[in-house]
């Protein structure tokens, strides 16, 4: 009998031991930290101008998709500036070039700071370099460039042409000034999201090459003619 009691007694002691083992592992899973970035597409802020740092070393594509050209890379916590483009999943940047990166891989917020080189200023539309063009009198002046499509530059400074469809100092390229002016337009568009709205963007190849933005959606173009976009 006393040998059937110690039997039980260790039994006991035993299974004791293996539970509290178990509610020690289970407790050291429980308080394992994970890797949550916030992500520049997530519920933070994307103010234009504010910087955000990568969690790997990333891509800077020439557009929102991964089949663009690469234009630079970025190393794992790397600094850059936001732009005022956005896309499902993505979100251009200032700095330290321009180009598109996958908000994935970007944690922190509007406080993040941003090293000294970097600098934004809210753009502003430049006075027109050009005069209102007058047509000279004679009907070779008013006929439309064979090839090419006449529209009416609305915007009173000119509407701004530019290498790519992102509205900073770095991408300007010309202006064009108001009035009648003949255009050669490409099935090359863009749609980037902004604080203002929805900008349409169409890439031209006269009179300057680059693309220029024809408004909002839901609103008026910058340009007015029949077959104008």
């Amino acid at each position: 009998m006393k040998r059937m009691g110690y039997a039980i007694a260790l039994g006991l002691a035993l299974a004791t031991m293996g539970n509290v083992g178990t509610g020690q592992a289970a407790d050291r899973t429980l308080q394992k930290p994970a890797l949550s970035p916030g992500g520049a597409g997530g519920a933070i802020a994307q103010r234009v101008g504010t910087c955000r740092t990568t969690v790997a070393q990333i891509a800077i594509y020439e557009q929102p998709n991964t089949i663009s050209t690469v234009v630079g890379t970025l190393p794992a916590e790397g600094v850059m500036m936001l732009g005022d483009g956005r896309g499902e999943g993505w979100i251009q940047i200032l700095e330290p070039q321009v180009g598109w990166v996958d908000t994935r891989f970007l944690i922190g917020d509007d406080s993040t700071p941003c090293p000294p080189g970097f600098s934004y200023t809210a753009p502003a539309q430049p006075a027109a370099t050009f005069p209102t063009p007058t047509p000279a009198p004679g009907p070779a002046a008013s006929a439309p460039t064979p090839g090419s499509t006449r529209c009416q530059v609305v915007p009173p400074l000119g509407l701004i042409v530019r290498n790519q469809p992102v509205i900073s100092e770095r991408t300007f390229v010309a202006t064009i000034p108001t009035g009648p002016q003949d255009f050669e337009f490409t099935d090359m568009t863009r749609t980037t999201v902004t604080p203002e709205g929805r900008r349409t963007w169409v890439y031209i190849t006269a009179p300057f090459e680059g693309w220029i933005s024809t408004g909002f959606v839901g609103s008026g173009s910058n340009l007015a003619g029949v077959s104008c976009p």
